[in-house]
């Protein structure tokens, strides 16, 4: 019998751990979200990136 108490004990510990271990990983997502939020604003010059230009190939020496 005590084999099965230990059992049921040795369940509820994990599922405890397993509780705990989820919720870590939810704040540690959370705190690296807001690192990156934080950068993202920090950084002094935001560069667009421009619209692409069409020059090549629009000059084509069909001349041999």
């Amino acid at each position: 019998m005590s084999s099965v108490s230990a059992s049921n004990s040795n369940s509820g510990e994990q599922l405890i751990t397993a509780a705990l271990l989820k919720s870590q990983q939810e704040q540690n997502g959370k705190m690296a979200l807001s690192l990156i939020d934080a950068a993202i604003s920090a950084s002094p010059n935001q560069v667009q990136a421009s619209a692409p230009t069409a020059n090549l190939g629009n000059h084509i020496n069909i001349k041999a």
